[in-house]
């Protein structure tokens, strides 16, 4: 089963997400239940304090958590703050929480070597759906905004666009939340 989940910024989609993870977890009897963390704790502002509040949010919950980050224009995957490879990253059976694809395009896109960047992510992605057995992912939903005059802004609206635009297709459940209530969109 695959899900994505959309929604402004503290809508609470992660919330409904991470539920919804759990859930499947159990109503498939996966064997894993995996976080897969996309907000790099390089990125400065008040990145820390999400990470802090996403942490605590799904503590208790059975997530093992794998961050991912690009390193020298490729992703790179680490558990316990040790690189490891993708094989390793999500075990076979494995229910998957992506948080969040907003993040996985801007560290792609606004990396070294950003070129080719939803070629990369979705390379990506493909060999994420073979190998898990659920996997729920969490985006943005910026569009509703006034599009930037900046290159930089209007390349990263393009980049998340035609990742949410995939993943809609692919995904058998889409769910837009506003304001806490999630809104089915496809089933």
């Amino acid at each position: 089963m695959k899900i994505l989940v959309l929604g402004g910024a503290s809508c609470g989609k992660s919330a409904f997400a991470e539920k919804l993870s759990e859930n499947l977890f159990v109503e498939n009897s996966s064997k894993n239940l995996v976080y897969l963390a996309t907000l790099d704790p390089r990125s400065g502002g008040d990145t820390k304090e999400r990470i802090a509040r996403h942490q605590k949010q799904r503590n208790g919950a059975g997530f093992l958590t794998v961050e991912m980050f690009v390193c020298d224009g490729e992703l790179c995957f680490f558990k316990d703050a040790k690189k490891t490879d993708f094989e390793k990253s999500f075990p076979p059976d494995s229910t998957v929480l992506l948080e969040d694809v907003g993040n996985l395009a801007a560290n792609v896109l606004f990396s070294k070597n950003g070129k080719n960047a939803f070629e990369k992510i979705d390379s990506f992605l493909e060999k994420l759906f073979e190998k898990c057995k659920n996997v729920v992912f969490v985006s943005n939903e910026i569009f509703l905004e006034k599009l930037s005059d900046d290159k930089e802004i209007t390349a990263y609206f393009r980049l998340l666009s035609r990742i949410n635009q995939k993943l809609s297709s692919v995904c058998e459940r889409v769910f837009f939340v506003v304001a806490g209530i999630p809104v089915l969109l496809k089933s």
